[in-house]
């Protein structure tokens, strides 16, 4: 990571500025489809219309993802889609917007494993901020019928 950091501030100062905005936007593009096969290998379709919207939504991702190359930007389904995400459940995801990230576990595999290490059998924890409950459904795994999870969402087209 060091020699990362290292070589990209001396491309930076060695390189035309046109340059380095170019190479940006391609390790933004590579980061992107990076992303779109994490998705295809971590979530399903619960349904064969499901299964099907992910594949166009797949197949659409390299040219989708062309847009705002300067921008972080999460892979997203071209329509509603209930889709399965390995280890953590069934999830309502919302076409163009980031849901999908949020119920991919490789994505915060740090904060699953901090709540692993914490939180035990009959706790009782809340969500705050609890999106799509992709943490709510891991958290209840966890804690069990003898716990409890309090899900807090504020935002009124996510929570329902």
């Amino acid at each position: 990571m060091m020699a990362q950091v290292g070589l990209r501030q001396t491309l930076k100062k060695v390189l035309p500025q046109a340059i380095t905005k170019a190479l940006v936007k391609v390790e933004n593009y590579t980061h992107r489809l990076g992303a779109c096969l994490r998705v295809a290998r971590c979530i399903r379709g619960r349904t064969a219309a499901d299964a099907r919207v992910i594949r166009q939504s797949l197949a659409a991702a390299p040219f989708l993802l062309l847009c705002d190359l300067n921008m972080y930007r999460e892979p997203v389904l071209i329509a509603d889609a209930e889709i399965v995400s390995k280890d953590l459940g069934i999830f309502a995801v919302r076409a163009n917007c980031d849901d999908l990230g949020h119920v991919l576990r490789p994505y915060f595999a740090s904060m699953f494993d901090a709540i692993l290490e914490n939180v035990k059998i009959g706790d009782i924890v809340i969500d705050a901020g609890a999106n799509l409950g992709a943490v709510t459904v891991f958290l209840a795994k966890i804690v069990g019928r003898s716990g409890s999870v309090v899900a807090v969402e504020m935002m009124p087209a996510t929570a329902t």
